[in-house]
């Protein structure tokens, strides 16, 4: 007698099989009934059929080129008359444990690997494929992969697809090759060496090609690119296309779904003559993407890790670990992670929660073709994970991707409240999620806790001013700054306040001769609350919305992002954050090229040396006189050769200053 599962199975792929080859019938393995559809009421008869007497002796399926053996885990005999067995991957335990199934503990970034975590480099490639196709037939992530249609012949189709991943899933790649080969995992092996790889279409296509002929005769190994993604289409996830106003001005969606031409600019949606577009926004959901991390049972463990890694240490007596403990090792060990907690308790008290980064910078996609086009993709992260984890390649997703040639500048707000529509549904309406290690569905939702960019990006998210005299992101308008003087001093804005932030006893702080020549009474200024900048920005009326192409009215802010309307974004002490990256190779690379004196790097130049002495400060490294090493003759010819070569148009010889050198370290 045969299981249940294996004639389901077997049911499933025959009407897939009909389906694929428009076949109006199929015949059942005891070669007279005939079976139409998984719907038919014969299906009924023929599945009492194969429970009862199982497969003919010796039957192979008809209609496929291959001629191969579809019994799943059933001895059959093959062409030579001797006895083969088809293995199917989760249903032979010695496979399972061979390959690592959803249950082997023992994976990279599992829970009982954190003492080699931060050591272990291996984590970003831990899976080179897919060890078990078992995840085909879980009937939880076949809900999750099925795409919602409008309509029952999409349903339809949709199912198709499914039933036929099932197929490809226990399909081997050739006869007589390993059980694990299937012909839906090396598929997705090959696509995700074409990723790793960064391999072209053309050259994945002569590379399938290569091996499909070197393989054994009657191979199921895909042939092109094309040919590949059909194979896996049913493990697609969503993306929205919107055109966009080419001075960013609106999204042609909602109301503004049938518009041809912007409202605000009166540009035209589309390029002349064409149904083509001026300029698009892909909008990647998030929702699916996080979903299909708690479908896998081990990746479902390492999104509950933060509040499971210290396990039994509470109780702990030794002093050591209580102060290890009390160490910022994670996210969730910040003010930020716990003030969410504190303030939404409901929201902290389920662990599978997520917290989110985002970032995003401009790119050139183009390289040296094109020097001016800027690409804005916008990436987002999970703080949940352990934190030799949450920045690898395989947990960053793009959930955005802004089309050039220009930047958004300012602008990116309108772009950015896409992310934020999905942020606001997810918290105010949790996505129903099937956990897959507690065995459960949860009501998931999710928080963005910061986002991360350089200086100006900081500015065109947040929308707060990061040039000129109020640059600073704390002080505002309270910022201490100075103007130096034009040529031949550097007419940079500099800001002297730091001192500011010193203890009040401090002797720096009456040190006037090595700062800004001044003692420094003041303490720093006093930081504005979330509450305070959410309630002021709310109030401003002649806040520019996006699309409008003037000045900002405020010295501080030059437009609201739209972030300040999720509920929680008030209560985060920082929601925007810089990158370490740009600060560590803008000012580290400066400030220790200066130190040690670095031609290329140094800032210590005649302009430098000029303001010092605009400030009043350290008159040992005073800059003011020509150098005197020269005679008042080559002076003399100099001058003479600087005039004639300003009559003949040409550039004057600038005229060296003498700069006293540094006191040695």
């Amino acid at each position: 007698m045969m299981s249940e599962g294996v004639v389901a199975r077997f049911l499933k792929a025959a009407t897939a099989e009909m389906i694929r080859n428009n076949q109006k019938e199929i015949r059942c393995p005891c070669r007279r009934c005939k079976l139409t559809s998984l719907m038919d009421p014969k299906a009924d008869m023929v599945r009492d059929h194969l429970l009862v007497r199982g497969f003919m002796d010796g039957y192979r399926w008809e209609g496929d080129e291959d001629d191969y053996e579809f019994v799943h885990g059933i001895s059959t005999r093959n062409k030579e008359g001797g006895e083969h067995h088809v293995e199917v991957p989760g249903h032979d335990q010695d496979v399972e444990d061979q390959d690592g199934g959803p249950d082997d503990e023992d994976q990279d970034g599992g829970p009982d690997d954190q003492d080699g975590g931060p050591d272990d480099e291996d984590h970003e490639d831990e899976d080179d494929g897919p060890s078990s196709m078992d995840w085909v037939q879980d009937p939880y992530l076949q809900e999750l992969l099925l795409k919602q249609t409008s309509n029952a012949r999409d349903a339809a189709r949709e199912k198709a697809k499914m039933d036929q991943l099932e197929v490809d899933a226990v399909t081997p790649l050739y006869e007589g090759c390993r059980p694990e080969d299937t012909r839906l995992k090396v598929t997705l092996m090959a696509l995700q060496m074409k990723v790793k790889h960064k391999m072209t279409d053309t050259s994945f296509n002569d590379n399938m090609s290569f091996w499909h002929e070197r393989l054994p005769k009657g191979n199921t190994c895909p042939t092109s690119i094309e040919e590949a993604k059909k194979i896996v289409c049913p493990l697609d996830l969503p993306h929205v296309k919107y055109h966009v106003c080419l001075n960013d001005c609106i999204i042609y969606r909602n109301e503004h779904a049938e518009c041809t031409i912007c409202p605000e600019c009166g540009v035209s949606r589309y390029k002349k003559g064409k149904k083509a577009p001026r300029k698009v926004v892909w909008y990647f959901p998030i929702t699916p993407r996080l979903q299909r991390y708690f479908a896998d049972p081990k990746q479902a463990k390492l999104m509950r890790w933060h509040a499971e890694m210290r396990k039994g240490e509470d109780d702990v007596d030794d002093p050591k670990k209580k102060k290890k403990d009390r160490m910022l090792r994670h996210p969730s060990d910040a003010s930020q992670w716990n003030a969410l907690n504190l303030e939404y308790p409901e929201f902290g008290d389920d662990p599978r929660n997520i917290r989110l980064g985002a970032s995003t910078d401009g790119v050139n996609p183009f390289g040296s073709q094109s020097s001016t086009h800027s690409t804005w993709p916008v990436f987002v992260w999970m703080y949940n994970l352990p934190p030799w984890l949450c920045m690898k390649r395989k947990y960053i997703q793009m959930s955005m991707l802004i089309e050039g040639p220009k930047q958004p500048g300012n602008d990116i707000n309108l772009y950015m409240g896409l992310l934020k529509e999905e942020l606001a549904t997810l918290w105010d309406a949790p996505a129903n999620t099937w956990d897959a290690a507690a065995e459960e569905y949860f009501p998931m939702r999710a928080a963005l806790l910061t986002t991360v960019h350089d200086f100006l990006g900081y500015g065109y998210v947040a929308g707060q001013v990061v040039h000129g005299f109020n640059a600073c992101v704390r002080c505002m308008d309270d910022t201490t700054y100075r103007q130096l003087d034009r040529d031949p001093g550097s007419s940079k804005t500099v800001f002297m306040g730091h001192r500011r932030w010193l203890r009040d006893e401090d002797p720096w702080r009456k040190r006037k001769d090595l700062f800004d020549g001044q003692d420094e009474p003041r303490r720093r200024p006093r930081t504005r609350s979330g509450e305070q900048i959410d309630e002021l920005l709310k109030n401003w009326k002649e806040c520019p919305p996006p699309g409008k192409k003037r000045k900002a009215p405020d010295k501080v802010w030059k437009t609201r992002s739209v972030f300040w309307d999720l509920p929680y974004w008030k209560i985060l002490r920082v929601p925007h954050s810089l990158d370490v990256m740009h600060i560590t190779k803008n000012v580290c690379e400066s400030l220790l090229g200066t130190l040690l004196n670095m031609p290329e790097r140094t800032k210590d130049g005649p302009k430098a040396r000029y303001d010092l002495l605009s400030i009043g400060i350290r008159e040992e490294l005073h800059a003011g006189r020509p150098n005197d090493d020269d005679d008042d003759d080559d002076n003399d010819d100099d001058e003479a050769e600087d005039t004639q070569s300003r009559r003949k148009g040409k550039k004057a010889k600038k005229i060296e200053y003498y700069c006293p050198p540094r006191a040695s370290l």
